[in-house]
């Protein structure tokens, strides 16, 4: 659930960015303190598995010694 909701907050500040600055600040800002610690950590967390991920791509390419 914490990640459909980091990905609410996202979606809500890029509708607010692709009106204009004014929009985006005024969003950002109503957003609640709570509500920026599960956008955090939904960051972290696709950060963390999208490193892992490449990591593991660049272990499966032909031609590379530590499979």
């Amino acid at each position: 659930m914490q990640g459909i909701h980091g990905i609410n907050i996202l979606q809500k500040l890029n509708k607010a960015s692709a009106k204009n600055m004014d929009a985006f600040v005024n969003t950002a800002q109503a957003i609640p303190d709570k509500d920026y610690e599960h956008l955090l950590q939904y960051l972290a967390n696709m950060t963390t598995f999208a490193m892992s991920e490449l990591e593991m791509r660049k272990r499966k390419k032909p031609g590379n010694l530590s499979h």
